[in-house]
């Protein structure tokens, strides 16, 4: 099982002894792993001796046991201070000191090893509780990156594989980076998810945005957050567009926009831009917005809609000043009368 220790470390461990405890006699009855289960409470007895610590009883619906594997790394059939098998040499006093003490140094270094990695494992009994390792100055892609992860939506199409299962993944889109990156993204994204560890190091995905875009994201310099969402979101988009081969679409006439109703507008601009972009970046994380141009010497006005996937709203530098913001997720005659 999983057992966190009582520095709050999750380590995998045996179950040496059972004991159960009447409530209300208070009386206790040790049995054996294979005894029938008796009734009352019941604690477990762990060792992490091998950790550095000592054997502990913990309540079996306490927060502090879990399935093997749940909050942990590696495989408890191999405890870390398993040595090799000894080769048949003559036994000698040199030789059998030799032998003691490179068992010794290599039960010291396996138990150091196990405690590190344990130490980075997530404490926190939640999927997705998982940081990501800043690779010099690499903040800006980290928190990018998990950005993208908390998208409900997006995660569980990703993780699903059903880009793969539908046909999404487009490798022949020239505007894409062949799948590469959707595929490396996944792979992150996959682990981030497995409540395996707690933090992650993105070293794969981080070489290859860098050899993509090798003008902005190449070297140790700080980066724009924004502009490294907005390089992964685009990405993430062409690789997995449905539109094998993209159409000429022409503009909306600023005759015929005058003349019909904003609803009607939005949606026909949001009917060809589908023409050529349907994926689920589209479908899930890009609106519109209208813009509206007006000459200052004629004063005709000219309005326009934009797709967007990124919103940059101006903080205000006077504490006082409030923003009142309207998010309509779908323009109709009723929630858009304008």
């Amino acid at each position: 099982v999983d057992a966190m220790d009582a520095s709050g470390r999750w380590y995998e461990v045996h179950i040496t002894q059972v004991k159960n405890v009447d409530p209300d006699t208070d009386e206790e009855d040790d049995d054996s792993l294979d005894d029938a289960p008796g009734r009352g409470c019941r604690h477990v007895r762990v060792d992490f001796s091998r950790y550095g610590g000592h054997a502990e009883w913990i309540d079996v619906e306490s927060d502090r046991l879990a399935t093997a594997g749940r909050f942990t790394l590696g495989k408890s059939d191999e405890p870390p201070d398993s040595p090799a098998k000894p080769v048949q040499t003559p036994v000698t006093t040199d030789t059998k000191n030799k032998a003691q003490a490179q068992a010794q140094a290599q039960t010291k270094k396996a138990v150091q090893d196990t405690a590190e990695s344990n130490a980075k494992v997530c404490t926190m009994p939640g999927y997705g509780a998982c940081g990501l390792q800043n690779l010099g100055n690499t903040c800006y892609m980290n928190s990018g990156l998990e950005c993208i992860s908390y998208f409900p939506l997006l995660r569980s199409y990703l993780l699903s594989g059903e880009y793969k299962t539908t046909g999404d993944l487009n490798k022949d889109n020239p505007l894409g980076t062949e799948g590469r990156l959707l595929e490396e993204f996944v792979d992150l994204l996959r682990f981030m998810w497995s409540a395996k560890a707690g933090e992650k190091s993105p070293t794969r995905l981080r070489h290859l945005i860098a050899k993509l875009k090798p003008d902005v994201f190449a070297g140790a310099d700080q980066q724009d957050a924004q502009e490294l969402l907005s390089y992964v979101l685009d990405a993430l988009m062409e690789d997995s567009n449905r539109v094998r081969k993209k159409p000429y679409v022409e503009g909306l006439e600023d005759n015929w926009v005058k003349k019909m109703r904003l609803p009607r507008v939005g949606e026909e601009a949001w009917r060809r831009e589908r023409r050529r972009s349907r994926s689920i970046v589209t479908d899930v994380i890009t609106g519109q917005t209208l813009s509206t141009t007006t000459c200052p010497i004629c004063n005709y006005a000219s309005q326009k809609f934009d797709i967007f996937n990124l919103l940059s709203v101006p903080l205000p530098t006077v504490a006082d000043v409030m923003f009142k913001c309207f998010i309509i997720r779908r323009a109709n005659a009723f929630n858009t009368p304008w």
